[in-house]
């Protein structure tokens, strides 16, 4: 079975309705759309790759890999709305998120 599947005969119903939606929503160039259900935390869950952005309200947990790049996460405490990005130059050509200064 697959993990969304066994998830849900977990009664995670929930975690596994949020990984559904998110993956159904149209995402702008740059933001992440690599989502899945993380069975160990038993929560909906996003992966920044390089280059990358996501923001969000939701109970979610936002989660990368990091080499020699580097990943800027902020919280607003008033707003509740949070977010992680994924950069691995600090400055270059063009607008992509894969610099720092466009990130």
């Amino acid at each position: 079975s697959t993990p969304l599947a066994s998830a849900t005969t977990l009664g995670n119903a929930a975690a596994v309705a949020k990984v559904n939606q998110l993956k159904a929503q149209p995402r702008s160039q740059g933001e992440a759309s690599f989502f899945f259900y993380d069975a160990h935390f038993k929560n909906a869950a996003v992966k920044i790759l390089p280059g990358e952005y996501f923001v969000d309200q939701e109970d979610l947990l936002v989660m990368t890999t990091l080499g020699s790049c580097i990943a800027a996460c902020l919280w607003d405490r008033v707003a509740k709305v949070g977010g992680m990005n994924h950069f691995m130059l600090p400055e270059g050509n063009g607008d992509s998120g894969r610099y720092g200064s466009f990130a």
